[in-house]
């Protein structure tokens, strides 16, 4: 029994502590919630600016228009949460944060997707690294993308991931070739995914044919790089490359 009453004896101080914090807080969040709705109404907290920060494909007045926000609104009754999903809604947005900037400011900070190909299904679409189908926003912002041909899908819908693996090795491949040969990357013109395990490739200038194998993409990359550096230096107008055996490179 002594024992008994030494434990809650010394567990009691402990309960009490924790008691105590706990009104405390609450006593806090009571205080600072009453100081919030006295202060919100208050014209020096009415929203005034919105910025936006991370746009280059997305107009500014799409954004606006898709946050919902309105001058004069309170500021501190703004659910930033649901500001961020409305904007979320664009099938370009990647990823969006929306913050206060006390007294009358709104930040909308937007990670857009980049797109690395067109692809034309009923119309032409442009496509992200993770196979996103996007909206083609403006042409003009995206003039030396490459086209994606030769690929049929069953279905498919904006803003969601394209189920196809013929379009997955050729994100995979322009990935690669980015990685290491950039400026290729901008010579690609179209990539036509029609035959079964190959790719091939219309390079600009020179309406340059090349053919490859849908697989061993490094091996492949380097030795088109050497071969175009090489028609280069011998001012050749060769018009066909073939990648496709490893032992074996065409030149025509």
């Amino acid at each position: 029994m002594i024992l008994h009453k030494a434990v809650r004896e010394r567990r009691s101080p402990w309960i009490l502590n924790f008691i105590l914090a706990v009104a405390i807080v609450f006593s806090l969040k009571i205080a600072i919630d009453q100081c919030l709705s006295a202060i919100a109404p208050l014209p020096l907290f009415r929203l005034s600016k919105i910025d936006v920060v991370g746009n280059s494909l997305i107009a500014l007045e799409k954004i606006l228009e898709d946050s919902k926000l309105e001058q004069g609104q309170g500021i501190l009754y703004i659910d930033l949460k649901d500001v961020a999903d409305r904007v979320s809604k664009n099938p370009i947005v990647k990823k969006a944060v929306v913050s206060r900037r006390l007294p009358d400011r709104i930040v909308i900070k937007i990670v857009e997707r980049k797109p690395v190909a067109l692809i034309y299904l009923d119309r032409l679409y442009a496509m992200d690294r993770d196979r996103v189908l996007l909206p083609l926003v403006d042409p003009v912002m995206t003039p030396s993308l490459p086209i994606l041909t030769g690929v049929s899908l069953n279905s498919y819908v904006v803003g969601r991931t394209v189920a196809s693996g013929d379009l997955s090795r050729a994100v995979e491949f322009l990935t690669e070739m980015d990685r290491l040969c950039s400026r290729l990357v901008e010579r690609v013109s179209e990539i036509n995914l029609s035959r079964p395990g190959e790719i091939t490739l219309y390079l600009f200038p020179g309406s340059i044919k090349v053919r490859m194998r849908n697989e061993d993409f490094v091996e492949q990359i380097l030795s088109l790089d050497a071969i175009l550096q090489q028609l280069k230096v011998e001012k050749s107008h060769s018009r066909y490359i073939d990648l496709r055996f490893k032992r074996q490179i065409i030149v025509k």
